[in-house]
């Protein structure tokens, strides 16, 4: 891994912190604060979207890093966030709620 090169994760998704640990960036894990299943679906541009979602994730981790006093000052310099729909028919599909709807969603790609 390259020495110095950080980023900060607006994310809890373990894939996104391997797919950065891969190209050599150390990220310091962030969870903003905002449940995607309670963002409307219907009638959405799905890039937009996922846009809106990963710029909502980006305010309220700096929103979160501005308000806590006791942040470290040498936290980097990047913020990373990012989002994934699955769209099928030109619909955008919620995260499954279960491992049997997970399993039905994969099944219906077909």
């Amino acid at each position: 891994m390259t020495e110095g090169v950080r980023a900060i994760l607006a994310s809890g998704s373990p894939r996104r912190r391997t797919i950065l640990l891969a190209a050599g960036v150390e990220p310091v894990i962030m969870v903003p604060r905002l449940d995607d299943a309670d963002v409307p679906l219907a009638a959405q541009d799905p890039c937009a979207l996922v846009m809106s979602l990963a710029w909502f994730k980006a305010r309220i981790v700096l929103s979160q890093i501005a308000a806590n006093r006791d942040v470290p000052t040498d936290l980097p310099r990047w913020l990373v966030a990012a989002d994934t729909v699955c769209v099928q028919d030109g619909r955008v599909r919620g995260k499954p709620t279960s491992a049997d709807e997970a399993r039905s969603m994969l099944r219906s790609f077909d």
